[in-house]
């Protein structure tokens, strides 16, 4: 989408940047002119019943790690061409404002979280899919790029695009969300569970914070390393990505594969979903129950190391 000149919208927002661009909504840095506060504008591109959905969805959750939208609103025709030219419509969801990106750019930033940070984020994520799915919400597109970073450098859940309700034992079929992320049931397009699905994702979120690196291309039985998960071989798929790591790194850095995090991910990985951990499996698991920072630690921690680095975000 191409937007004209920035300018306020229903004289109750000032546009300032665009954040992020995808297939059917941009987000945008936006000033709310009544209250000076910034917040994130998402616009769809005449998407009225997929926002609706959202904000319905988003507007009845209430916990400190999911993203809250303060607003949803339709363009009518005239409002929307002067923005989008030949536009009969758009909607426009306002959100909090994350001030230090996504957990993607993070990670970038800092190659990969020390032990400590990388579980510390893992529960706040964990809590915040605990509450959705104690809701009867599955979010279906868990990933980096969609766990945005506060001001204070804590988590926040967002992008609820492919979000819905199911009951615990749903079974269903389709292909929602990134497909890197997929677990092997959607990638065979066979029925699948939408809770076990985030938690599949989740696990390679995991990965991704502790190693930098992705754990598999995809579940599937052509991927050379998932298909190692597939027939069990578990101790031959860290041995090669302990061999992958020293030669990125020069060396294995000490305590990345302990044995507690290889059981955990061994689990939220397996090829058979029925084997794979249950939320409250997950919180009692070894690894998870080590060390981790409160928040106020975490905060403080993490923006140091930031500052060092010069991180810059949104």
């Amino acid at each position: 989408m191409e937007y004209m000149r920035i300018n306020a919208i229903n004289d109750k927002w000032t546009l300032s940047k665009l954040i992020s661009n995808g297939s059917t909504a941009n987000v945008f840095l936006a000033k709310e002119n009544y209250t000076e506060a910034k917040v994130a504008l998402k616009v769809f591109d005449s998407m009225e019943e997929t926002s609706r959905r959202e904000a319905e969805l988003l507007n009845g959750l209430d916990h400190p790690r999911i993203i809250k939208v303060t607003h949803h609103t339709v363009l009518d025709s005239d409002e929307a061409r002067a923005y989008l030219p030949e536009h009969q419509q758009l909607s426009v969801i306002a959100m909090e404002y994350a001030a230090k990106g996504d957990l993607l750019s993070l990670i970038e930033a800092f190659g990969r979280f020390p032990e400590m940070v990388a579980r510390s984020y893992f529960k706040q994520l964990l809590d915040a899919i605990e509450y959705l799915h104690a809701q009867g919400i599955a979010h279906e597109d868990i990933k980096p790029e969609n766990i945005l970073i506060d001001a204070e450098f804590n988590l926040k859940l967002a992008d609820f695009g492919t979000a819905g309700r199911f009951s615990q034992d749903a079974s269903k079929t389709g292909v929602l969300g990134t497909p890197l992320y997929f677990c092997p049931e959607k990638h065979l397009e066979t029925e699948y569970n939408p809770f076990k699905a985030d938690l599949f994702s989740l696990g390679m979120v995991l990965f991704i914070m502790v190693t930098g690196n992705l754990p598999f291309e995809a579940a599937t039985e052509e991927d050379c390393l998932y298909n190692l998960i597939i027939e069990g071989k578990f101790d031959e798929f860290w041995k090669t990505h302990e061999q992958l790591k020293e030669a990125q790194d020069g060396h294995l850095p000490k305590g990345m594969f302990k044995e507690s995090f290889k059981s955990l991910l061994n689990r939220l990985f397996n090829y058979d979903p029925c084997e794979r951990l249950t939320i409250n499996e997950i919180k009692q698991s070894e690894w998870v129950r080590g060390l981790s920072l409160e928040d106020k630690k975490l905060t403080d921690f993490v923006s140091q190391i930031a500052s060092k680095m010069q991180y810059m975000a949104n």
